[in-house]
């Protein structure tokens, strides 16, 4: 009953908003209660689409995957679009059969060389003229109402992305051009990964990933930057629909002595080591290309100090929304905070970016 009473508080004041900033925002997305979208968990295996596994939607002309007209899974996603760059040709390693037993086993997995070395200097070039227009923010730790600045944990910078965001930087054509292949790759990966039955796990199918909740943001990490040990997705919090996360390397030319590692935690811990236990973990180096996968509720992992400029691209799947993770959050206002997502996620299919990072 009183995440009903919540729902209709968010609608009220999403109709507030609506009339006072006149968005023109459709609001029949609340028609549909919460707990009617799609189930989280999939047996169904996703494949690259092709000409004979997509259909197209006679009244829209909008590609479905053959699941989503099973499934009614038709979401837009927050990183489709109609590529026009030069760099629309650019392809990247498929995660083969292998590569995802990989993952799978090991809660992780390393794939080098996965964004060709032209788009990683393109995008790599993006964050340089980004940051030299004052487009990136001091990055904060903590989940929902506790998110905050703390430089004993965290010292990094982020720009949020998505094809909702758009950053007036005069003579930037090559960046925006380079971030719409990103939003295409991103996307596709989202599709191999999301109810792919190589990834079940010992008790639930594989997590269909919402197609309107990713979240992706650049991460520029300073010399001297670091992100001490901490896991993604934290019980109680909106954070907690992250199914995987993932990293893409942008740097170059990084040798051992410029620091900067991922640090992967393979112990039994979240955000410590538990005591008594040994250290036990793997370090993968920030080379260009390089894009790792994790299970962003299993996987404790940190940025060591860097001593060279350190640039990602970081982001997040996340599973949809339903009433019992609204519930589950920890406070009155971090329920109402993420029930404002659910809506502004249906309404305009941005993100949940900035919540929780």
């Amino acid at each position: 009953m009183m995440i009903m009473i919540q729902i209709m508080q968010v609608h009220l004041i999403l109709n507030t908003l609506l009339i006072t900033s006149s968005i023109g925002i459709v609001s029949a997305a609340f028609s549909t209660p919460i707990t009617t979208r799609r189930n989280i968990y999939s047996k169904t295996t996703f494949i690259t689409p092709s000409s004979s596994t997509v259909a197209r939607n006679p009244l829209d002309n909008e590609v479905i995957h053959p699941h989503c007209r099973r499934h009614g899974c038709r979401h837009s996603s927050p990183f489709t679009y109609t590529s026009t760059s030069l760099a629309s040709s650019t392809s990247t390693i498929p995660l083969s059969d292998s590569i995802l037993h990989e993952f799978n086993t090991k809660n992780y997995v390393v794939v080098p060389n996965y964004l060709p070395p032209s788009l990683v200097t393109a995008l790599r070039s993006d964050v340089t003229n980004l940051r030299s227009s004052s487009q990136f923010n001091i990055a904060k730790i903590g989940q929902d109402s506790t998110n905050s600045l703390n430089e004993e944990i965290r010292v990094a910078e982020t720009l949020f992305l998505g094809t909702d965001k758009r950053f007036n930087v005069p003579g930037n054509q090559p960046g925006d051009n380079a971030r719409e292949d990103l939003y295409r790759i991103i996307d596709e990966l989202r599709f191999t990964l999301s109810g792919n039955v190589a990834l079940e796990r010992e008790t639930l199918g594989a997590p269909a990933l919402d197609t309107s909740l990713s979240e992706l943001l650049y991460a520029y990490y300073p010399n001297g930057g670091f992100y001490r040990r901490h896991v993604d997705a934290v019980p109680q919090s909106a954070s907690i629909l992250r199914a995987y996360s993932l990293l893409i390397y942008l740097n170059s030319d990084w040798v051992d002595g410029d620091g900067g590692n991922l640090r992967i935690h393979l112990d039994s811990g979240g955000d410590e080591r538990p005591a008594g236990e040994a250290e036990n973990y793997v370090d993968v180096k920030p080379e260009g290309g390089t894009l790792v996968l994790f299970r962003s509720d299993m996987v404790p992992h940190e940025v060591l100090d860097t001593v060279k400029e350190r640039l990602a691209v970081v982001g997040w799947y996340n599973k949809p929304y339903n009433s019992v993770d609204v519930a589950s959050l920890a406070s009155e206002g971090d329920r109402m905070k993420s029930l404002m997502l659910i809506a502004a996620a249906g309404l305009v299919t941005v993100g949940v970016v900035g919540l929780f990072v």
